[in-house]
């Protein structure tokens, strides 16, 4: 045999070595994730049956809150106190150390909403500790504590710990207490109405769902579309970190801007109302009601982490300036009734704020107006 021959017969062998090798290294490449369709509801019950005493107390301390609403009925910051820190895992353990001391402070929110239940209120004529206008109570200043207590919690509670489950290395259980946190059901409804669905959204995800127009694009499903690959990541392992990484930075800037989205159309909807003369006394309660539920909104995301939120600190206190709510020092939010004229220039300007920091488009802010879930009976 000739020298050539063993050449030709070493290279065969070698390009055959190099095919087995690159074979091997395609058999060692992972597979692409498989995101299904749907959630997996499998263990949602069992996963998230600890969260139900802070779902309770929620409960719980709205209904305190709605009493407050009744001329003549006294509620205590006391009941709300103990409503507030009750049970082993309480709203009081999960919320952020800042928006408890705004809470539970001799100077604080329980202590206002209780100087105002049993008074009544008149924005024009100020005095007293402030109380029962138009259906709803107000502090002296025009503002719905119970709204900045309650809505406050959204962010300040509930988002705050299910972004603590972020900490460590997630479980599957982790994912499924962080949708119960969001307010959705393992089935995803994109509805808040409670007399078709019995499943129906709370909290954050009950607005998520009133903000998306249920085109496949809006923020109730990029959040639900979040959670879906979250959960398939983490069921996967160490293999699909970046996907994981991927669907968390999605959910956490979905549900924040499913927040500010309902902040927006809150203001948009006092604006169109301010435009008219001769308000009503329930018209005037109703536009301060729907300004003080987005103070509430956007307070309680005050002094959360920065690496879980797009808004900054110091933003919350410009757009809450614009609110006449200031972090520091007592509202002057009945100016919005006294003198429409000169003060509802400001919600167009904290509308036109939250639009920059969140870099919606046009087309959203004009969405956000609507309240999907009603216009479309789903």
């Amino acid at each position: 045999m000739t020298r050539s021959y063993f050449v030709q017969k070493r290279v065969l062998g070698l390009l055959l070595l190099a095919a087995g090798l690159t074979s091997c290294e395609k058999t060692d490449e992972k597979a692409p994730l498989q995101v299904p369709r749907t959630y997996d509801e499998s263990g949602f019950s069992v996963n998230t049956k600890l969260l139900n005493p802070v779902v309770h107390e929620m409960n719980a301390l709205s209904a305190a809150l709605k009493k407050g609403r009744t001329a003549g009925v006294k509620v205590t910051d006391s009941s709300l106190k103990t409503l507030f820190e009750q049970g082993t895992l309480s709203l009081g353990a999960i919320t952020t150390p800042y928006y408890i001391s705004r809470l539970e402070a001799s100077n604080g929110y329980f202590v206002d909403f209780a100087k105002a239940s049993g008074g009544y209120f008149n924005p024009f004529s100020r005095g007293g500790e402030g109380g029962v206008y138009g259906g709803y109570l107000f502090d002296e200043n025009g503002l719905e504590v119970g709204q900045v207590i309650e809505k406050g919690l959204l962010g300040a509670a509930l988002y705050n710990y299910a972004m603590s489950l972020t900490n460590n290395a997630l479980q599957p259980a982790n994912v499924d207490q962080m949708v119960w946190l969001y307010g959705a059901d393992a089935g995803f409804v994109n509805s808040n109405d409670t007399t078709i669905h019995a499943n129906a959204d709370r909290f954050l995800a009950a607005y998520a769902a009133q903000r998306d127009p249920g085109t496949g694009a809006g923020l109730y499903t990029a959040v639900r579309d979040a959670f879906i690959k979250l959960q398939s990541a983490v069921a996967n392992g160490d293999d699909y970190v970046q996907q994981r990484n991927e669907a968390l930075a999605a959910l956490k800037a979905n549900w924040e801007k499913a927040a500010a989205a309902t902040v927006i159309h809150n203001l948009q909807t006092a604006t169109t109302a301010l435009q008219a003369s001769n308000l009503s006394d329930p018209q005037r309660a109703a536009v301060l009601h729907t300004i003080s539920e987005a103070v509430g909104l956007l307070h309680g995301w005050r002094t959360i982490d920065q690496k879980q939120k797009i808004i900054t600190d110091a933003q919350i206190d410009e757009v809450l300036q614009l609110l006449d709510a200031p972090y520091d020092r007592g509202a002057t939010m009945y100016l919005f009734v006294t003198n429409p004229t000169s003060e509802r220039s400001k919600l167009t300007q904290a509308i036109t704020r939250l639009q920059t920091i969140y870099g919606f488009t046009s087309q959203e802010i004009e969405s956000f107006k609507t309240d999907w879930v009603t216009q479309q009976q789903r």
